[in-house]
C-alpha cells in the first residue's frame, strides 16, 4: 500500500468533516484510482485477446502438420488443443511444478510446429 493509498483511505473515512481542499484531494485521488483500474482492465483484455490469438494460431499450425510430424513432437492429433491450452486451472489456483513443465512443453511444441511448417512451405 502506498502513501497515496493511505491518504485516500484516511480522507475517505472522514469524508463528512473534510474541508473543500481535502475534498478536492479526495476527488483527485478517487479519479486517479479509477483511471488506474480502468487501464489495468483494458490491459488485461488485450493480454487475454493476444493470448487467445496466439493459441488459435498455434492450434492451426499444429493441425496443419501430418500425423508423422505430430508423433515426432510427441502429440496426438486429438490432443492438439489441450496441449496448446495446457491444464485447466481455477483462477487463483497455485501453479504447480507439473503445470510449469506442461507450459514449457506446450511452448516447445508450438515452436517446434513453427519450424516444421516453415520448412514444409
Amino acid at each position: 500500500m502506498t502513501d497515496q493509498d493511505d491518504e485516500f483511505d484516511q480522507l475517505l473515512r472522514s469524508h463528512r468533516m473534510l474541508t473543500p481542499e481535502q475534498r478536492d484531494v479526495l476527488m483527485r485521488l478517487a479519479i486517479e484510482r479509477a483511471r488506474a483500474c480502468r487501464s489495468g482492465a483494458i490491459r488485461s483484455v488485450f493480454r487475454r485477446l493476444l493470448s487467445w490469438i496466439r493459441r488459435r494460431s498455434a492450434i492451426a499450425r499444429l493441425r496443419s502438420l501430418d500425423d508423422r510430424m505430430l508423433k515426432d513432437i510427441g502429440i496426438h492429433r486429438s490432443k492438439i488443443e489441450s496441449a496448446v491450452r495446457g491444464p485447466e486451472r481455477l483462477p487463483g489456483a497455485p501453479v504447480t511444478a507439473l503445470d510449469q513443465t506442461r507450459q514449457r512443453t506446450s511452448h516447445a511444441m508450438v515452436k517446434s510446429s513453427q519450424g516444421h511448417v516453415g520448412r514444409a512451405a
